[in-house]
């Protein structure tokens, strides 16, 4: 029953503010679908102003660690003005929670589509036409190549994805956009929205130069949730992240949630820096993230018929 109020709670606060519309005085783009609030444009302020609206006070202490659906398209403008270090980082963590939570509900659901497909083939032995271009799709995704042909060929993907295709605890996603883009402040995170740095080699796409080496730019993404999906795909299909992966493939077999701490030090490889696993643990106690990989997401609850009619 305390669990069932708590969320009551934040669904009411969430829901009263976000419908009232009470943003007006604010320097915010904002929109609402299907529950959940997309912010376009904002001020530092003026996200301080809507988090507080909500009760959003904190990353850590949410209650039964539901958070508000709030995805921001791009870091504030005026972010890296913000002089307490301390705060722009924990301010950092509460913008890309949510972010991170949705990212690896739309893994979790490709997941299921993987498996539910995969008991059908065990059943029948056979692919409609459908099912045989979306695993030939999911495997193109995530680098899947093999010389086998026929059954062998199918199960073998199958295989491939069922350990490829699996949430990244969004810990692991949120410390390692930190360290990645120095608290959101890098170049280019901010024109880019590139938290993790992603690289594309010169005339590959369009990209924002770099300024470190002509040979190659920054991925430039639309949005957060862009950058961040990428990077998560990017672990799941890499090879220098395929320890990561057999070690969180043994986490399922052995029934335990997949928990960013432990996961960190399976990243030994995924990242120049030194001692990257050990500064990705550090980061994620230091900054109390471990609670974020048990965390859900809180949507505004559907409008009914009188509501959209405004009785």
């Amino acid at each position: 029953m305390k669990r069932f109020l708590a969320a009551l709670f934040v669904f009411c606060c969430f829901s009263l503010v976000c419908r009232a519309g009470d943003l007006s005085e604010t320097d915010i783009s904002i929109t609402e679908k299907n529950g959940e609030l997309y912010i376009e444009d904002t001020s530092v302020k003026a996200l301080k102003t809507l988090f507080k609206k909500i009760k959003y006070k904190d990353y850590i202490h949410m209650p039964v660690m539901a958070y508000p659906a709030i995805f921001l398209k791009k870091i504030p403008k005026d972010f890296d003005s913000i002089e307490d270090e301390s705060y722009r980082n924990r301010l950092f963590i509460q913008m890309l929670t949510p972010v991170a939570l949705k990212v690896n509900e739309d893994i979790f659901k490709e997941r299921e589509e993987i498996f539910e497909m995969s008991k059908d083939y065990d059943e029948t032995k056979e692919l409609t036409p459908e099912q045989e271009e979306k695993l030939n799709f999911w495997a193109e995704k995530y680098d899947i190549f093999t010389p086998f042909k026929g059954i062998r060929r199918v199960f073998y993907i199958f295989d491939e994805l069922k350990m490829k295709v699996d949430v990244v605890p969004p810990s692991i996603l949120v410390a390692t956009a930190a360290i990645e883009s120095n608290w959101g402040t890098s170049r280019p995170a901010k024109e880019a929205n590139a938290l993790y740095k992603e690289k594309i080699w010169f005339g590959e796409e369009k990209g924002l130069p770099s300024l470190e080496d002509d040979d190659y730019e920054y991925r430039i993404f639309d949005s957060i949730y862009d950058a961040m999906y990428s990077y998560a795909r990017k672990i799941n299909s890499d090879v220098d992240f395929e320890y990561m992966r057999h070690f969180r493939a043994n986490f399922r077999k052995r029934g335990r949630y997949v928990a960013g701490r432990e996961l960190a030090h399976g990243m030994l490889e995924s990242s120049a820096l030194k001692n990257y696993a050990g500064l990705l643990d550090y980061t994620i106690t230091f900054y109390e993230m471990m609670n974020l990989d048990i965390a859900k997401l809180m949507r505004l609850p559907e409008k009914d018929e009188e509501q959209e009619k405004g009785i």
